[in-house]
Formats: C-alpha cells, structure tokens, sequence
C-alpha cells in the first residue's frame, strides 16, 4: 500500500513518524504548512484567506505553537 500526502496526493516514501504529522503530508507540504502557520500568527495573513486545502493543519500547528 503507498502512502499519499494528505494534501497534494504525492506518493510519500518514507514512513517517519517523529515527523510532523507523521507520513501523512508529504514534507513539501509540511514546509508550506509551517510558514503560512508563522504568517497567520504573526497577523501578516488572516486564516480564512488560507488555502482551504491547508486550514486544518495550519490551525493545528497555530495551537500547538512554532
């Protein structure tokens, strides 16, 4: 069974769990991720002008903190 990313459907590899989010967005994503994160916390961008395809995970690492 290959593993997809969650978000782009790229084939991902490599299992790693000690990732962020484990093996289920591929590390592309996670990088894009992490700075739209960064710019939604710093007020340089508003959440709902985030892609929808990245809100989930954006929210999830403005909780969990940079």
């Amino acid at each position: 069974m290959e593993n997809k990313c969650s978000v782009c459907e790229c084939r991902i590899r490599a299992k790693n769990t000690k990732r962020k989010f484990g093996s289920s967005v591929c590390q592309k994503c996670v990088r894009l991720i992490t700075k739209l994160a960064a710019r939604v916390s710093d007020n340089e961008m508003k959440l709902e002008d985030v892609p929808l395809k990245y809100q989930y995970y954006v929210k999830i690492v403005s909780k969990e903190g940079l």
